[in-house]
Parts: structure tokens; C-alpha cells; sequence
């Protein structure tokens, strides 16, 4: 919708309201890309530290990136994208159709009224589920089976990102100098013998036990963040941008920078037809 801006006629956004919590990494790249949009967000850091097997720690540069809670960052974007464009909250999308040369979204509201929408063209941004391109027949390819599980972290001082590997996976913590977010990423299988005990997992660490303890009582998420790949993506009049197009696994740190790529280019195509 930022994309779009006023270079087309009308946008309408179907939103489902949620937001993972957490926090994360923002590239130089992402950072400039939001600031074209008026969005400044997080507090900056200067560089990416890691350990890869070694005592020796690797510093990464990082000039203009930043560390951000994501439920801010998704209320800063849906504050501006509602600026330019209308803002539907939608519980579920229940078909997609082509009729006559326009698309037919039938949708439940929050009240679970159901209600249809034409478009022209259709833009599926709903991430890793690829809802739209579901709907339309779409499969989601995996060359990888990448999971992690995510932990909240209080009162952490520092403001940065650190990762470490350890024998079956790595670890990765991200502060924004008040919260932080500890995850440790492996395989399903590694992830279901270990997640009850963290803390003997997190203590195979050198240097990562020595920053942030455990809690047992700390309630973690597991979340699916493999590569992967919606098979079409796209078609006539539709197009899937960011995660739903694609992802790439985490140690890459792309997924909002590509997000905001792709509908740029998307925009771009529509704004040649």
C-alpha cells in the first residue's frame, strides 16, 4: 500500500490484525527504504557480532542499521499505509475468483459477516501462509526445514545482535537496549528433544551463556522460519510480494528488506501496464 502511494486509483487492505512479537535486526537497506515512507523506527546499533566455531569473535559493520520491537514496526506501517489506503479487518479470507476481468475476494469481518470485494489486481502479502496464492492453487516449496524457538528476554542492557553456533544449530539474542529476544534455531526434531531444557542447551554456549540466562517459567514460541518459495507467485493480475512470494532463512536478516523491494517492483510493473 506505501508503494502504491497516489500512483493508483484505489487500495484497499485486507488485515488479519495479528502480530508476532519480538525483536529484531533491521539492515542499513530496510532503514532507508522505511525513511522513504517517513518511518523511523528502533534504536541503532554498529555492528553484528558472531562466533562461528571459534573463540574468535567476528564483528560485522552495520553503519544506519537499527533494532526494533516488531509490533512497532507494524503499527508504524499500518499507521502510514492507512493514510493512503482503505483498512479492512478481516478474520479470514474464505475464496478468491475471477469474474469478468476483476478479482472476487470473499472475506469474514470481525463481526463474521461475509462480504466480497472486487479488485483489478491482487496483491497477497499475508507472509509465510500465502493465503491468496493458496487459494489460487499455489504450493509452497522447502529446500530447508529451519525452525527456532524464541524466548523474551527483560531488562537486557545492551543494544545489539549476537550469534553463536553450536554443534546442531545457532543462537542468535537481538536487544533494543530494554527488551531482547533469545532464540535458538535447529531442526523440528532437534527442537522437540531440547525445548523443555533450554537452559542445558543454552549452557553448550561459550560465549552466549555468559550475556542472558533462561528463565524456566518464560513462556517460548516455536516458529517455522525455513527458506521457501510459493509456486507460481504470481499470474495475471496477481502477485505475491515479501515472505508470501518467498523466504530466506534467517541468518540472511532480508525478510523486510525484500518485502519493501518487491512491492516496489510490483508497483513499478502495474504502473507500466
Amino acid at each position: 500500500a506505501l508503494a502504491c502511494g497516489a500512483k493508483l486509483a484505489r487500495v484497499v487492505i485486507l488485515h488479519g490484525g495479528e502480530d508476532r512479537p519480538g525483536v529484531e535486526s533491521l539492515s542499513p537497506d530496510a532503514c532507508r527504504r522505511l525513511r522513504h515512507y517517513s518511518i523511523e523506527v528502533g534504536v541503532p546499533f554498529s555492528g553484528v557480532f558472531a562466533w562461528w566455531g571459534s573463540d574468535r569473535v567476528a564483528r560485522s559493520p552495520c553503519p544506519g542499521a537499527r533494532v526494533v520491537q516488531r509490533e512497532e514496526l507494524a503499527k508504524c506501517l499500518r499507521a502510514r499505509a492507512a493514510e493512503i489506503a482503505a483498512m479492512v479487518h478481516c478474520k479470514l479470507i474464505a475464496s478468491v475468483k475471477r469474474k469478468d476481468g476483476t478479482w472476487e475476494v470473499t472475506y469474514g469481518d470481525q463481526d463474521g459477516t461475509v462480504k466480497t470485494i472486487a479488485a483489478r489486481n491482487l496483491c497477497d502479502a499475508t507472509g509465510r501462509r500465502g493465503v491468496i496464492g493458496r487459494l489460487l492453487g499455489s504450493r509452497r516449496m522447502n529446500p530447508d526445514n529451519i525452525c527456532c524457538v524464541a524466548i523474551p528476554v527483560i531488562n537486557f542492557a545492551k543494544v545489539g545482535t549476537w550469534t553463536e553456533a553450536v554443534s546442531n544449530g545457532w543462537w542468535n539474542l537481538c536487544s533494543d537496549g530494554k527488551c531482547a529476544t533469545l532464540a535458538f534455531y535447529s531442526t523440528p526434531k532437534i527442537l522437540r528433544a531440547c525445548v523443555a531444557e533450554l537452559n542445558d542447551l543454552l549452557d553448550e554456549t561459550k560465549e552466549m551463556k555468559r550475556m542472558v540466562s533462561v528463565n524456566g517459567r518464560t513462556k517460548s514460541r516455536v516458529h517455522v522460519c525455513a527458506s521457501s518459495i510459493l509456486t507460481p507467485c504470481a499470474g495475471p493480475r496477481w502477485f505475491a510480494v515479501g515472505d508470501a512470494a518467498m523466504t530466506i532463512q534467517p541468518l540472511a536478516s532480508a525478510g523486510i528488506t525484500k518485502a519493501l523491494r518487491d512491492s516496489q517492483l510490483a508497483v513499478d510493473a502495474l504502473e507500466s501496464d
